[in-house]
């Protein structure tokens, strides 16, 4: 299996590629300095994904933005760039590649965009929660601007559709969005003023 290897120098990025057992190594010069790498089975070692910070006219960095890059490892350089806003509590963003797309979490939305292009394939509000056992969609949460209370939503990832979530009528709303486990790969562990099970699939 491919390993990844990051080499920082001089505040500038190099990455390569150490293919199983040989020797060779291909090294690349990208264009920003990078905050964070993301890399998946799913891009089948051609790409990667990179954020890069946003600098400011005065060269500082923008703690609003960042800029998400879909490096080519074939052709050694960029397929496309944009930008994206971190969430203005926590100056932090999320990314994680599925084989639908690039989900991203930021400012308090999620949007599934495509490897493409970059472009978005659907957009909402909510915070994601984690994918479905079985990867046939996510599970996220929604925020009552009256309750300020989570309720845990379905959707399909492909189409950011909502589903039903079966005896989703149960469940109470929640506190905290990050109150979820999985006890196995049916079975959803919901933690708040008491402990709710949901069966995904019965």
């Amino acid at each position: 299996m491919n390993r990844l290897k990051l080499i920082l120098v001089s505040s500038v990025l190099f990455f390569s590629i150490f293919l199983s057992a040989q020797t060779s190594i291909k090294t690349y010069m990208l264009p920003d300095t990078i905050s964070y790498i993301y890399t998946d089975s799913c891009l089948h070692n051609r790409h990667i994904v990179l954020s890069a910070p946003i600098r400011k006219n005065n060269g500082k960095i923008s703690g609003r933005m960042e800029k998400m890059i879909f490096f080519n490892l074939e052709k050694g350089s960029v397929d496309w760039s944009l930008p994206y806003a971190l969430d203005p509590y926590t100056g932090e963003s999320k990314i994680w590649l599925v084989p639908e797309g690039i989900l991203l979490q930021a400012d308090r939305k999620l949007s599934l965009l495509d490897y493409k292009d970059g472009k978005p394939l659907w957009e909402k509000s909510g915070f994601y929660v984690n994918l479905e056992p079985r990867h046939k969609g996510l599970l996220y949460t929604s925020t009552s601007a009256f309750t300020l209370r989570s309720k845990l939503l379905y959707m399909d990832l492909k189409t950011g559709i909502d589903k039903k979530l079966r005896k989703r009528s149960s469940w109470k709303n929640l506190q905290s969005w990050g109150s979820f486990s999985y006890l196995n790969d049916s079975v959803m562990c919901a933690v708040d003023d008491n402990i709710q099970l949901l069966n995904l699939y019965s």
